[in-house]
């Protein structure tokens, strides 16, 4: 059918986008991105954080079959008649909980890979959770060759496992090495900064700047900084 060249252009000018048109959709296209891609990584980060608290109630679980097993014990730092300083040893909680976590005690963790459960996936990097060593597991200073030098302690000594401590998130730096225990915020020097954390202090890493703590009765929450959780020596101690 013939259309004349004037009707022709009246329909391809109908189908096209004039320039306005055009800048238009890319302005709402990039609102949606603006708005999108926040959300998603807000999503992500809540997603990190809830997996943190899973690995944190697992560790907890753990703790308390092994204290099934070894006659009330909180697992200690390590055990019992080594001192290494860094979590790399079978005598370490690491390998302590190990066989209740489905890995053999005797094994050694080298990377965040090789035991996720035991790191937070926010900073895989500088992986590891810190022990309340202080009061679960405290340094026995001058003990005499081959003797313990952590004191094991039960859980009936806590008086409030509710409301004491055992993991935190611990900050680590990027290429630092995991040491598996946290300072409490009282600790002579530490300074758990928020915004500049000295090592092995609370990582506030998380949504809200949050940390993630397993408590001594198996719960875990996450806390605030400048709140009763720094600010209160006592959530750490036994008493």
């Amino acid at each position: 059918m013939y259309i004349p060249p004037a009707k022709l252009d009246r329909r391809v000018s109908r189908l096209a986008f004039t320039l306005v048109e055009l800048l238009v959709v890319l302005a709402i296209l990039g609102i949606l991105v603006a708005i999108v891609v926040p959300v998603v990584g807000n999503a992500r980060a809540s997603a990190q954080s809830s997996r943190c608290q899973t690995n944190l109630r697992q560790i907890a679980l753990a703790v308390t079959m092994y204290g099934t097993e070894h006659k009330g014990d909180l697992v200690p730092m390590y055990y019992p008649k080594e001192e290494p300083h860094y979590p790399f040893s079978a005598a370490h909680w690491t390998a302590l909980l190990a066989p209740y976590l489905g890995r053999s005690g005797s094994d050694k963790f080298f990377s965040y890979e090789d035991m996720p459960v035991y790191g937070c996936s926010t900073r895989p990097e500088t992986w590891g959770y810190g022990y309340n060593y202080n009061w679960l597991s405290p340094w026995v200073g001058g003990a005499a060759p081959g003797q313990p030098s952590v004191r094991v302690v039960k859980r009936a000594d806590v008086a409030n496992p509710a409301g004491t401590v055992m993991f935190v998130d611990s900050y680590i730096p990027a290429g630092g090495d995991w040491r598996v225990f946290v300072r409490y915020p009282g600790f002579s020097g530490a300074q758990w900064s928020a915004t500049s954390p000295d090592p092995y202090t609370i990582d506030f890493c998380h949504p809200g700047q949050t940390a993630n703590v397993a408590w001594v009765d198996g719960h875990v929450s996450a806390e605030r900084p400048n709140t009763s959780f720094t600010d209160d020596d006592s959530l750490w101690d036994l008493k």
